[in-house]
């Protein structure tokens, strides 16, 4: 997630505005209670807010990949450091 995230800053602005507009459109503003509508561009003010919001929606997006590496399974190198503290050496005959 976070070679992604690296390479997306890589991206020029020019490529990139369409891409965090887009990203923007799943965002909604609640100005008054039971009222709900898509964001406009005077709603935020504060860059700070702006990041925080493409942080939330990405997290929202790419947040499943980090669980991959809470994986229950053993990996293979855990599985090899294991067989190697486990194995069992001859006895020497006396």
């Amino acid at each position: 997630m976070a070679v992604g995230y690296m390479n997306l800053l890589k991206i020029p602005f020019e490529s990139a505005k369409p891409l965090l507009d887009e990203m923007m459109g799943c965002v909604q503003i609640v100005p008054a209670p039971n009222v709900k509508r898509p964001l406009i561009e005077d709603d935020i003010e504060e860059v700070k807010t702006r990041l925080m919001l493409r942080k939330a929606i990405w997290d929202l997006h790419m947040d499943f990949f980090l669980d991959a590496d809470k994986s229950t399974s053993e990996s293979e190198a855990q599985a090899q450091a294991a067989t190697a503290s486990l194995s069992i050496k001859p006895q020497r005959k006396r």
